[in-house]
């Protein structure tokens, strides 16, 4: 890398950090950070905005140490919290960050894929436990270590999973689909995989449906609502709303 290109990234993550709420404003404490974090999930990559209701069954997958309670009641009111202090948009029927919730919530989301990077690129932790050991670290990374870690980490642009990182210099890919959307006899390679239902990212990566691996489609049965693959010397079958969920992109 040139010295010019490695001045760029310096400058643009100074620029990135230097804007953060967190700079020069009080943080907000752990559990609204986790309800943007989830909102902004939910809302990743789709047009359409979520209910409480889709809000509070996603929040049954979080991991417990962070206790944030799923129940409706319990959702309503950080709801109502979030609202009064502009960090969403007050709608009776739909959640929707508002301006200043959406740049709070992807500092959050930087931080969080950052703490996913360190954990397995750095510290060698198997995949399957980066998504859970990052939720517990992201609250403790401050603009100071948040910057180091870009250094440390050579500037990444997507977190473990294979999810962008909100600010960095990341490309989609023009080719990259959900795994629903592919064409059976064709092939395609992995760009990311879901890790918040723990149950289901153990099995992914058990199975190498990791990003970076290929793949072939033998099977895609919307009548039947699954997708066949073949993957490393195997056959797999998954849901369709599984497929869903991973993003894929051409050879």
């Amino acid at each position: 890398m040139s010295t010019d290109n490695k001045k760029k990234k310096i400058v643009d993550a100074n620029q990135i950090l230097s804007s953060s709420p967190y700079h020069s404003q009080k943080r907000l404490s752990m559990v609204a950070e986790n309800y943007l974090l989830s909102i902004y999930y939910l809302q990743e990559n789709r047009e359409n905005k979520i209910s409480l209701t889709e809000l509070a069954e996603y929040l049954k997958n979080a991991p417990v140490s962070e206790n944030l309670g799923s129940s409706l009641p319990s959702v309503s009111a950080m709801i109502r919290r979030l609202i009064k202090e502009g960090l969403l948009s007050s709608n009776a029927k739909d959640l929707e960050l508002s301006t200043s919730g959406r740049r709070a919530a992807e500092f959050i989301v930087r931080r969080h894929r950052l703490a996913e990077r360190l954990v397995v690129d750095i510290l060698g932790l198997d995949l399957e436990y980066a998504y859970e050991e990052a939720h517990l670290l992201e609250h403790a990374i401050s603009p100071n270590v948040e910057k180091k870690l870009i250094e440390l980490l050579n500037h990444p642009t997507t977190g473990a999973f294979g999810q962008k990182i909100p600010g960095s210099n990341h490309q989609d890919s023009i080719t990259s689909l959900p795994l629903i959307d592919t064409e059976p006899n064709n092939e395609y390679i992995i760009l990311s995989i879901p890790p918040e239902d723990q149950d289901l990212l153990t099995y992914l990566v058990h199975n190498s449906i990791v990003p970076g691996t290929n793949v072939k489609i033998l099977e895609v049965s919307k009548a039947r609502g699954v997708i066949s693959i073949h993957c490393n010397n195997q056959d797999l079958t998954f849901s369709l709303l599984v497929a869903n969920k991973i993003i894929v992109a051409t050879k």
